[in-house]
């Protein structure tokens, strides 16, 4: 007698493909639902792909990075054995030690993700990071793009943080570096998009522009800003988010740039937004882009593309080879046009036929050197030698004899 067929009882309350086991056979009846078909698509979202940086950036007086410089920048900092590398520490201004490679530094309030955002920007972990606001303690400086042998393209410095777990004398330490170091080119100063600038950031923003240091605004943990549950944000980002961004993003300009106060240059012309979690990627390469066109790599960066790459068209080809004088018909491939047919190796063009190269044309063969052309052949030459005395004329030939033949 058979066995009948039979299935668990955790099968039928499992919402996968129900199985049933038999001693022969096992078949499936059911299928997964997300196996078969698209994905569907989000009305109220943008893809991650189509996701530009003018989407989560502000630009009003720089341009935007096209695709081909994002992806240089992702180059630059890619990690290898001598990029990123940790150059120096210092706690002092005065012990910090001198280079010619340009340096950016990032600032902002502890707790803030400066340590977590430049691991994210580097792409390995070179600083500590830690939940606790006031772990970092000391201007730390990494090299980045560096080969063998070779200095480094730019320095990153993450800076101790001001606010809650800050000290006045980081704080009077890192005013020095600020207004002294000759290598500075840029300080990041790191915003926390959830809670816009306070008070101690409007200081300082108000300090940089009274020293004339040059600086630019970033809006860090933006994944938060967007959406409560930044996990949600794996299938795009909500159109709502983006608006609000946008006009938050508009607010900030009339105060990084405030107009009528002459108080001296306010921050670069762009706001860029980003945050340091792995999903999603929101706004890394943009300010990887930032980071060399601060230290002086901008106008300097020539991107390859692959139309440089490709082959000449058929009909470019074809109008260089038209441009080309044509070749007369009956001439030899090789042969130079007016040489004319018998000329020895080595003759002049325009020579007879047979003449000996060297020879001056129209002279007759047979005659001596010096003679003038159409003299009769062994007739001397009428030039004076060297010894005669000036004055005296030549002598004259004896007559012939008059005598005829016997």
């Amino acid at each position: 007698m058979r066995r009948p067929l039979h299935s668990c009882t955790p099968c039928l309350h499992y919402s996968s493909p129900r199985v049933l086991f038999s001693v022969r056979t096992i078949t499936t009846t059911a299928t997964r639902p997300y196996m078969t078909g698209p994905p569907a698509k989000h009305p109220n979202r943008v893809p991650l792909q189509d996701i530009t940086p003018t989407h989560i950036s502000s630009y009003w007086d720089t341009q935007a990075p096209n695709r081909a410089q994002l992806n240089y920048a992702d180059k630059i900092f890619a990690v290898t054995r001598h990029s990123p590398i940790k150059k120096w520490s210092a706690s002092k201004f005065r012990t910090a030690p001198d280079s010619f490679e340009p340096e950016v530094a990032f600032l902002g309030r502890s707790n803030v993700g400066k340590s977590s955002l430049l691991n994210r920007v580097m792409g390995q972990e070179m600083c500590w990071t830690s939940s606790k606001p006031g772990r970092t303690r000391e201007m730390n400086a990494y090299g980045i793009g560096g080969t063998k042998g070779e200095e480094s393209k730019v320095v990153v410095l993450d800076m101790p943080g001001y606010g809650r777990g800050g000290r006045a004398e980081w704080g009077v330490e890192i005013l020095k570096y600020l207004r002294g170091r000759k290598q500075l080119r840029r300080v990041f100063v790191l915003v926390d998009s959830t809670h816009g600038l306070k008070p101690t950031d409007i200081d300082l923003l108000h300090l940089f522009r009274e020293h004339a240091i040059p600086h630019q605004v970033v809006l860090s943990k933006v994944d938060r800003f967007l959406s409560r549950k930044p996990s949600h944000l794996r299938h795009g980002l909500p159109t709502a988010g983006l608006s609000l961004l946008q006009e938050m993003l508009q607010y900030l300009k009339s105060i990084v740039q405030p107009t009528g106060h002459g108080e001296g240059p306010g921050a670069l012309g762009e706001i860029l937004t980003c945050c340091a979690d792995k999903h999603p990627v929101l706004g890394i390469s943009e300010l990887r882009w930032a980071i060399l066109a601060a230290a002086g790599y901008e106008g300097s960066i020539e991107v390859k593309t692959d139309t440089k790459r490709a082959m000449i068209p058929a009909a470019k080809l074809a109008t260089k080879l038209a441009k080309k004088p044509a070749a007369k018909a009956g001439v030899k491939p090789g042969v130079k046009p007016g040489v004319k047919k018998g000329l020895k190796k080595g003759a002049k063009p325009g020579a007879k036929p047979g003449a000996k190269p060297g020879a001056k044309p129209g002279a007759k063969s047979g005659a001596k050197p010096g003679a003038k052309p159409g003299a009769k052949p062994g007739a001397k030459s009428s030039k004076k030698r060297p010894d005669a005395k000036s004055g005296t004329k030549p002598t004259a030939k004896p007559a012939a004899s008059a005598a005829g033949p016997s």
